[in-house]
């Protein structure tokens, strides 16, 4: 039964999803996968498919080892755009269309969630020094996805239009 973490976790993925598409209104194939000048920089479809996760497994396969797992151990790859070749073929719209797909999973597999299933822990040795902590729930991981990582790649997508036109 859905409760109201589960249901504002769920809205603000909604909220982000819709931030991504207009961070990406009108952009064509050519321009979104144009790379700023400078070191280790990406294109607009290389955050997009970064959002969208492995590409195998997405982000959802991560958030049922909380419930699958006693505090299982998660190795984040931070920095991995995962712009595979079958990814790089892609238009924007395809990507944004993935991005939109995976988000819905992740809506659609919190928002049944307990209070208790959303307090289910994981370590996640990258987040050791992060206000969240080695060891965040459920519930945080899912609303940092959304709020923290979503949102700084929104903000990002802004700088890169800037950039490449």
């Amino acid at each position: 039964m859905a409760t109201k973490t589960s249901e504002a976790l769920e809205e603000s993925m909604k909220r982000r999803v819709e931030q991504v598409r207009q961070a990406c209104a009108g952009l064509d194939d050519v321009t979104a996968g144009r790379t700023p000048p400078g070191e280790d920089r990406w294109s607009v479809k290389q955050v997009i498919s970064h959002l969208c996760g492995p590409e195998t497994t997405g982000h959802t396969a991560e958030l049922r080892r909380f419930l699958a797992e006693d505090t299982p151990l998660l190795d984040i790859e931070a920095g991995n755009h995962f712009h595979t070749p079958e990814r790089e073929q892609k238009s924007i719209n395809e990507l944004l269309s993935d991005f939109e797909a995976e988000f819905a999973r992740v809506a659609s597999f919190v928002r049944p969630l307990s209070d208790d299933q959303l307090s289910r822990k994981a370590r996640i040795p990258m987040l050791k020094d992060s206000p969240l902590g080695e060891y965040p729930t459920l519930g945080q991981w899912v609303g940092a996805l959304a709020e923290f990582h979503v949102g700084f790649h929104v903000e990002q997508l802004g700088k890169i239009r800037s950039e490449v036109g």
